[in-house]
This record gives C-alpha cells, sequence and structure tokens, in this order.
C-alpha cells in the first residue's frame, strides 16, 4: 500500500460520554525519487531516495463533518516532493527533508507538525580501464543513507539520521 493510515486517539470524559478527536496524522509512503546532476564537465551525480511524509494537524472536520477541505491528497504530497526534488539539491537527505517539512508547514497553515523520513540507494560509479566513468552507475552496496526529520510550528528541527544496513565483515584479531 502507498498510503499511511490515519492515526488518532479519542479520550471519553466521564461526565457526558462524548468523544473528541485528539490527534490525527496521515501520510504518503513510498515517494521515490531519481535525481541525476549533470555537471558542466560532463560529470553526472545520482541521487536515489525513497521518502515519507506524515502530518499532523487539525483534521477533525474529516472526521465530524466529513469535509476533507484541510486535507492534503496523498498524491498531492507525492507531488510536492517531486517538484521539491527537481528544483533542489538532493545531496544532504536531512536537509531536503527540512527542505519538504518546512514546505508543509509554511503553506498550511492548520498543519501542526511534519515527520519526512528519507532513506537513500547508493550508486557507485561504474569503472572503465581502471577509471570512474563519468555517467554509468552500479548499486553497489546494501547500506543506506537515512534521515528522519520532524518538524513542529514554531520549534526547530528534530533530525536523526545515520547508515543503516551496513555489512561489516573482520577476518582476524578480533579479541
Amino acid at each position: 500500500s502507498s498510503r499511511v493510515g490515519t492515526f488518532c486517539c479519542v479520550a471519553k470524559p466521564l461526565s457526558n460520554m462524548s468523544g473528541y478527536l485528539a490527534e490525527s496524522a496521515y501520510g504518503k509512503v513510498k515517494i521515490r525519487v531519481m535525481k541525476v546532476n549533470r555537471n558542466p564537465n560532463g560529470r553526472h551525480e545520482v541521487h536515489e531516495v525513497t521518502v515519507q511524509t506524515m502530518l499532523w494537524g487539525d483534521f477533525a472536520d474529516s472526521w465530524t463533518t466529513g469535509s476533507n477541505k484541510k486535507i492534503i491528497a496523498t498524491e498531492t504530497q507525492k507531488n510536492t516532493v517531486y517538484q521539491l526534488a527537481k528544483q533542489h539539491d538532493l545531496g544532504s537527505v536531512e536537509e531536503f527533508g527540512k527542505l519538504v517539512a518546512s514546505h508543509f508547514l509554511k503553506k498550511y497553515d492548520w498543519i501542526t507538525k511534519v515527520q519526512v523520513t528519507l532513506r537513500e540507494d547508493p550508486w557507485g560509479r561504474v569503472q572503465v580501464d581502471g577509471k570512474d566513468h563519468n555517467h554509468a552507475f552500479t548499486k553497489t552496496t546494501t547500506e543506506k543513507r537515512f534521515a528522519e526529520v520532524t518538524m513542529s510550528r514554531g520549534a526547530p528541527a528534530q533530525i536523526i539520521g545515520g547508515i543503516e544496513d551496513l555489512i561489516v565483515l573482520k577476518t582476524t584479531q578480533s579479541s
């Protein structure tokens, strides 16, 4: 599935037993972006990133009245990521995640928090006659750079990042 379900918490006060929506979030997963930066010297740089967006905010009307006025369609979230990738560098998954999160907070005043999770698949240059080829690549490793960027309205970004699926083998002197 390419959508993340809506998460919510409902509490029932003891006095009148009516409920309220305490928190609601939804988003889009598996937004695959491939960008090739073509440098003037003929050397290309390749970035392949998979992005997930999660949006928190005032979506109560979609539950109580059926109005989707404040719902940002998952296709719109995907197309926003594509457009931002087209206009900006993907050299840092952390910086790109901040860019995506800040975009949603600036554009939609009812969004209170955004979380963007990114994973970058590495591409290595093909060797031809012992030299790196300018525009031929292969997937050579299993590790991926990742970042999780969380931004709340009026607060600095919280960023977690690193490398996952890194495989290391040591064959001697491991005492």
